[in-house]
């Protein structure tokens, strides 16, 4: 089981304590100033039965929590197909190992519905029931393709909101005004949708499977949603104006997909959360040499965590000093697959490229496997590598 709150992202902390503050000063205004000015008036200037106005709000409330919790009920029960242990099986099963590693003791009510070709999926809980909404159309999406692992991320992301205390009936009760405040209450939400990307990436341990996961969501094509390239994608964040994009996204909920890919890829590399579950001692016995070029002669052992290669010390831990520009900040990586048995070369959207040693460049992003004695070079032939088994 993961810690939460290890997870949280910085923004959702900020906008929390705004949140908070508005919150705060709002309730107080609104509970105890009555209360204050009741006390000092009653006597000369109220009936003693004002006394019982806040009780029969109180009650009001509950009431109208208690409807609206049956009437959801009766429409989600009665019109969508609930996932147990009975019913599509391996979706609840996915579901229990995801609960379990988040702590979530008591599993949400996990409903898929028609909602006519729309993609989504969505958290919500009232006083003593939660549920998970899977809309069919984009379980279908994973499931025609076999991509489980995106599922999995799916789910684990709705999860993430149970888990963080997102959907809390008390929390949400207290920040409704904030909610309601113009810019802060959707950015604080926004800021809670990249926690629950972030804890699903922990919980699932595979970065390109929860970043596939979302560009399925943007894709929404059972024939093209697994070619797509997340290297490109991202690239896609650049071809406007950030300006514009800051204001068309202050009035959402959501962050742009874009925006959340990259997020996941800078928190995932910076956590060397990447596609496997290997160990160290079973990939044990491999290792990149350099045959040519600033290298020459060095070589690093390949373990569970990725080699990548390129100019910055920081990103990097084979680092190159390349005169002239020629070699990216991150160049390129080289790493195990998901299996943990197969090695992949991996251009990182370098500037001038990753090549094959008979001359074939990568595309950005799209993993290249590697075979013991293969070459490679980075930019031009004259800076060469080669995978080794010792």
């Amino acid at each position: 089981m993961i810690n939460i709150k290890a997870y949280i992202t910085t923004k959702e902390k900020v906008y929390l304590t705004l949140c908070c503050i508005v919150s705060g000063a709002y309730w107080l205004i609104a509970l105890f100033l009555p209360v204050y000015v009741y006390k000092i008036l009653a006597v000369s200037y109220f009936p003693k039965s004002l006394a019982t106005i806040p009780l029969a709000v109180i009650i009001a409330f509950l009431l109208m929590h208690w409807m609206t919790r049956e009437f959801f009920k009766a429409h989600i029960f009665g019109n969508s197909i609930r996932v147990n242990e009975m019913q599509f099986s391996e979706v609840y099963k996915i579901a229990l190992e995801m609960a379990k590693k988040m702590g979530v003791e008591k599993v949400p009510y996990i409903f898929i519905v028609n909602e006519e070709g729309r993609m989504n999926a969505w958290a919500i809980r009232y006083i003593g029931h939660a549920y998970v909404v899977l809309y069919a159309s984009l379980v279908d999406l994973m499931l025609k393709r076999n991509a489980i692992k995106e599922l999995r991320a799916v789910i684990a992301h709705e999860l993430a909101h149970h888990a963080a205390g997102h959907v809390n009936v008390w929390s949400g009760i207290f920040l409704e005004p904030a909610m309601r405040t113009p810019f802060l209450g959707k950015a604080y939400r926004r800021a809670c949708v990249l926690t629950a990307d972030r804890l699903a990436l922990v919980v699932t341990g595979d970065l390109q499977s929860t970043q596939r996961a979302l560009i399925s969501l943007a894709c929404g094509s059972e024939s093209m949603s697994s070619k797509t390239n997340i290297v490109s994608f991202m690239n896609q964040e650049v071809e406007f104006l950030l300006f514009f994009g800051f204001l068309r996204e202050i009035f959402a909920t959501h962050p742009r997909i874009t925006k959340r890919v990259i997020c996941l890829e800078n928190y995932g590399k910076s956590a060397q959360i990447y596609a496997y579950d290997s160990h160290t001692e079973t990939v044990a016995g491999w290792r990149i040499s350099a045959v040519s070029g600033p290298l020459a002669g060095s070589a690093i052992e390949l373990t569970t965590t990725p080699i990548v290669i390129g100019r910055d010390p920081k990103e990097c831990n084979l680092i190159i000093n390349a005169v002239g520009g020629n070699i990216s900040r991150r160049h390129c990586m080289v790493r195990f697959g998901g299996d943990g048995t197969n090695i992949l070369l991996e251009d990182l959207g370098s500037k001038n490229g990753t090549f094959l040693n008979n001359g074939r460049r990568l595309e950005p992003g799209m993993p290249q496997p590697l075979q013991s004695g293969e070459r490679f070079y980075l930019t031009q032939p004259d800076i060469l590598f080669e995978l080794q088994r010792k």
